[in-house]
């Protein structure tokens, strides 16, 4: 049932009351699990006998949940044998249930209620399966690890996108309509991220093209009770994609072609790229890089790329290729931490049939697929010991023997490796071999983080910001002065990546013509900047001072953290040693006195 609250807030309750007659609900002992519906996702919580929960926007509670409406300490839940009882702690916009606010109330598994805006619903751990949501980066993650193993198993997956119809939208605002595809996915291995309100997307790993239009008419049909039927969108590997970004995209533009109830299961995006034909953008700071690059192009040695994750590392590879004499030729990129030894060994050299467990016919391996081309090596840093020896082999001889055979081949291969971690420090530790690191390192390129390239910023986000508008049917025209201040403020651990991601949510929640800073994801919108804003002519310093604070901040913190050892420090930050040492100087950080790592 739907009812009005005094201060506007929708009651989504769907618990209806107990027949008479009817059993008591079991003992809850065991545990629940409480589920936070927000402006920036879904936050989920254990509750456990004898342990209390408190919400809020404040560190005092023990979770921190930063909502507008949301008091500092605003709710506390503790959990009992016959329910959940949630009292309000004197909260500013208090609690409500059943189109009530109530200083508390007992909840069962299946009862909805309200902390201000944020919808809290109530699973039994054990007897109502609680939903399998997961957060942005896990999904990303398992993902990847799925279409990894489609490359040995010669399975399939799936991806769907799904909106909800407009009664199921209208009863179930900030995404809590996501709980009921449950119903259709409860037997499967499955993962679901609530992507924005309207939209959600979900993981079918190992399954075949029959099977997932099977699973995404059913979503698309809803089920009892009535909810009206759904959009759904669809994206298969292999065929439509090979990347988990691109999977992501194939299902979200066919979502946008699917009719209620009739899911769009084919692509009309074409075959799996990156950002299309538009030039890479580089700044000031990415020079020095980029001149090493194209001298590199000319010459046959092997490149060593190092960066943090997401920087832009296979971008430089790709344009290294495409700079020299071996343009014409394939260019293969492989995620050395991907799959564990042997089968990384086999991706890279092949295998003979019946070499292990699986090998039913015989491979070539990306060595000989891309003969005469460039193999990008990423994260060469978790090679496994096995494959880095095969590695220097084929650096030193030029050929490379499959899994199980004795046979050479002779290839001719140009190798450009990357990582973010610290070979040296993994030198001296004796996970990295370092006559294999002499053989890589013979042109080194250094990629700034995004966050020392403050000129690629606003460019980059507002090219960003033109494809999610073509993308989701948007018109934003851009970013109010409030929200670029915060772009240019935030740290960007996740580099050029999570600033793709950051404008794709903005563009999709906005409600204005410019992108607001409550429309930034939580982490961007808490980033603080200068107070005043600074001069055209003084936005360059202010820029370089606002970079220094922060690295100063993040490198200080990690390396109290561990306890001032900057090899290990270094290893922590993704940076190569020597780049933390040169930092170190340039921002004046100095050990404490009494102690010397």
């Amino acid at each position: 049932m739907t009812t009005k609250k005094n201060n506007d807030v929708p009651d989504q309750t769907s618990t209806e009351p107990m027949p008479p007659g009817a059993p008591a609900a079991p003992p809850l002992s065991f545990g629940v699990q409480l589920v936070f519906f927000t402006r920036d996702g879904v936050e989920r919580a254990q509750l456990a006998p004898g342990k209390p929960l408190v919400v809020g926007r404040g560190q005092e509670a023990n979770l921190p949940i930063y909502e507008a409406q949301l008091s500092y300490t605003h709710a506390k839940f503790t959990l009992h044998e016959d329910g959940v009882l949630v009292e309000d702690l004197e909260s500013r916009n208090g609690v409500w249930h059943a189109g009530q606010q109530v200083p508390s109330a007992k909840l069962v598994p299946g009862d909805e209620i309200y902390l201000a805006t944020v919808i809290v619903r109530v699973f039994a751990l054990g007897m109502i399966a609680e939903p399998n949501l997961v957060e942005e980066p896990t999904f990303r993650r398992q993902l990847e690890e799925e279409l990894r193993r489609t490359r040995f198993s010669g399975r399939s997956l799936g991806v769907l996108a799904v909106s909800p119809g407009e009664k199921e939208a209208a009863e179930g605002s900030r995404g809590t309509w996501v709980t009921r595809l449950e119903q259709h996915l409860r037997e499967r291995i499955h993962r679901i991220y609530l992507y924005v309100p309207n939209i959600a997307l979900i993981l079918l790993p190992e399954i075949d093209a029959a099977e997932a239009q099977r699973v995404a008419r059913s979503i698309a049909a809803g089920a009892p009770p009535a909810i009206g039927p759904r959009c759904v969108g669809m994206a298969l590997h292999p065929g439509d994609a090979s990347k988990a970004d691109k999977l992501i995209e194939v299902a979200r533009q066919n979502l946008r072609r699917a009719r209620p109830g009739e899911p769009a299961l084919g692509t009309q995006a074409g075959s799996d790229g990156g950002e299309g034909d538009e030039p890479p953008i580089f700044g000031e700071k990415m020079g020095e890089a980029l001149h090493i690059i194209k001298q590199a192009s000319r010459a046959r040695v092997p490149v060593l790329l190092l960066g943090e994750t997401g920087t832009g590392k296979e971008v430089l590879a790709k344009r290294l290729h495409d700079s020299g004499p071996r343009s014409k030729k394939p260019f293969i990129a492989i995620n050395c931490g991907a799959l564990p030894g042997t089968l990384i060994t086999s991706e890279l050299f092949g295998h003979v049939k019946g070499a292990f467990t699986g090998a039913d016919k015989d491979t070539k391996g990306a060595f000989r697929d891309v003969d005469g081309g460039t193999l990008f090596l990423d994260e060469i840093g978790d090679l496994a010991p096995d494959a880095q020896k095969a590695l220097l082999r084929v650096l030193q001889e030029g050929v490379v023997t499959p899994v199980g055979s004795t046979n050479s081949h002779h290839v001719d291969v140009r190798i450009v490796a990357a990582t973010h971690k610290n070979l040296q420090a993994m030198i001296e530790d004796g996970s990295f071999r370092r006559d294999l690191y002499h053989r890589l390192n013979t042109a080194v390129v250094e990629i700034p983080p995004l966050r020392e390239r403050q000129d690629e910023i606003e460019p980059l986000a507002q090219r960003f910001l033109t494809k999610a508008n073509r993308e989701n049917g948007r018109s934003i025209q851009g970013f109010s002065p409030e929200a670029k201040a915060r772009l240019f403020a935030y740290n960007w651990l996740g580099n050029v990546r999570e600033l793709k991601s950051a404008v794709d949510w903005a563009v999709i929640i906005a409600e204005a013509d410019l992108i607001q800073p409550e429309d930034l994801p939580k982490a961007v919108r808490l980033a603080q900047p200068e107070p005043a804003t600074p001069s055209v002519g003084g936005l360059k310093a202010e820029t370089e001072q606002l970079t220094q604070q922060f690295g100063t901040q993040r490198i200080l913190a990690v390396l109290q953290e561990t306890n001032w050892n900057r090899r290990k420090a270094a290893e922590k930050l993704g940076i190569p040693y020597p780049t933390l040492l040169r930092r170190m100087r340039e921002y004046g950080i100095k050990p404490p006195k009494l102690e010397d790592s």
